[in-house]
């Protein structure tokens, strides 16, 4: 550095290499790239590192973006392997109003119920499919309820959650009553017990219902629900 540019021999072919004039103070002097890159080096950021899983650098030399391994705005979709909260009070945050979770988010809510004025007839000792819900692959909570009105004599009532139609699932997964038989002009409810339903594709899901009677006509309204779990 300090030499005159005057006093430097002529390049013939210049090299990337080869000299650059810089004027400091009214005189020119020669600098290499080398000497240049050692004085710019010592201004603002001199390294950019990117590392997959954060801060992605596009480039080592020259205009350098940045980016993450994912979109990160508020209306973005962000997938990750998992999530770790605080084991004291942290957590998801619940909705704070009346709204329903989307189609395939945890959360989501299916039902399907049979008001009494539309109960449908029962025959004896057949089981019968009192409504329906149709359940999207994944992991589900599901229960029921049935309410059965009889106007003669009966000696049994069943209900059950089934994914076979008109037939009930597990005896363990059946709830109803047993009695000697007797003349009933009132009705009766109970609850089918909750099942844990994993599916790997759409699946129609049934509440079952059953009444053994000798005389009159028992009718049926309840209804099936489910929350998805995962």
């Amino acid at each position: 550095m300090g030499v005159k540019i005057s006093a430097l021999p002529a390049i013939v072919t210049p090299a990337l290499t080869d000299i650059f004039p810089v004027v400091q103070s009214g005189v020119t002097y020669k600098e290499t790239v080398t000497q240049l890159q050692a004085l710019l080096g010592t201004v603002g950021v001199t390294t950019i590192t990117g590392t997959a899983n954060q801060v992605i650098a596009s480039a080592s030399v020259g205009p350098v973006t940045l980016s993450l391994p994912q979109s990160i705005a508020t209306t973005s979709n962000v997938t990750f392997g998992s999530l770790t909260f605080s084991p004291t009070t942290s957590g998801i945050v619940g909705t704070t109003t009346n709204n329903n979770a989307s189609t395939g988010k945890v959360g989501e809510f299916i039902s399907s119920q049979i008001a009494v004025g539309s109960a449908i007839s029962l025959s004896t000792a057949t089981a019968t499919n009192l409504t329906s819900i149709s359940l999207t692959a994944g992991d589900w909570n599901v229960w029921g309820n049935a309410t059965f009105s009889n106007s003669g004599t009966a000696s049994n009532f069943q209900v059950g959650i089934s994914s076979t139609s008109a037939t009930f699932p597990d005896p363990s997964f059946v709830a109803g009553m047993s009695f000697s038989t007797f003349a009933m002009t009132g009705a009766f409810q109970a609850c089918a017990p909750q099942q844990r339903i994993s599916l790997s594709g759409t699946t129609t899901i049934y509440i079952v219902v059953q009444a053994n009677f000798n005389t009159g006509a028992v009718t049926a309204c309840g209804g099936v629900y489910a929350r998805r779990i995962r």
